[in-house]
């Protein structure tokens, strides 16, 4: 389509409004991955390390839980209602009617992206309190505490979309750059940021499925060896 990810073509009018279109479609969904991918963290630390119900962790993980919840809905609402009932404006050439129905979405972009980044540091802290005054030796203490720091991937990811955002929403940035690379850029770098969230969602799971497995097998396959001899 040479809409994303190419030179913002001013004089075709019919691919700013395409690229308009996915760039609607594409903000909130975003937010909302951005939200899940929370949650599932936080779940999985409540699953791990939530052992007891009066814990300071226990209150703490309910209220990140609450305030990810809020802020996943407030941000997905506010993107596909930025102009109203007037979703065509969204990606309208009517500037008139723009100014009249919309609000101007940067400022929301720019929190979204700093309350984000906001959000996955205080998520890749929280556990670590925690770990540190279990009654475990101090090797276990690092390796746990490594396991719960992959997400460190993900918050890197989501420094390089703020930048980017920051950047972009510098009222002189489009005299010498041309905004919809940044914009294409940006949407780049939140796929990435999504995709290395759950990841690091997702890892621990399968780092101990893989040494259960692991453990198993070295029982199951001398056995199998056993009978078929």
């Amino acid at each position: 389509m040479d809409v994303m990810g190419v030179p913002t073509p001013f004089d075709d009018l019919p691919k700013i409004q395409t690229q308009s279109k996915i760039i609607y479609a594409f903000e909130p969904l975003m937010a909302a991955a951005y939200g899940f991918t929370k949650l599932s963290i936080l779940y999985f630390y409540r699953r791990v390390l939530a052992a007891h119900a009066h814990t300071v962790f226990n209150w703490v993980s309910y209220a990140c839980i609450a305030i990810v919840t809020v802020w996943m809905i407030g941000f997905f609402l506010q993107l596909i209602f930025s102009c109203g009932s007037r979703f065509d404006l969204q990606w309208s050439l009517l500037s008139e009617e723009v100014e009249k129905y919309c609000i101007n979405p940067t400022p929301a972009r720019l929190a979204l992206a700093i309350s984000d980044f906001i959000l996955d540091v205080l998520i890749i802290i929280l556990p670590l309190p925690t770990i540190w005054r279990m009654n475990i030796t101090p090797l276990r203490k690092i390796g746990l505490t490594a396991i719960f720091m992959i997400g460190l991937m993900a918050i890197a990811a989501s420094i390089a979309r703020m930048v980017i955002f920051i950047i972009v929403s510098n009222p002189s940035f489009g005299e010498a750059y041309d905004i919809g690379m940044a914009l294409s850029t940006m949407e780049w770098w939140s796929l990435i940021e999504t995709a290395l969230s759950a990841i690091a969602a997702c890892l621990p799971n399968i780092m101990f499925l893989a040494k259960k497995v692991r453990t198993e097998g070295s029982v199951i396959i001398p056995e199998l060896c056993s009978c078929s001899s």
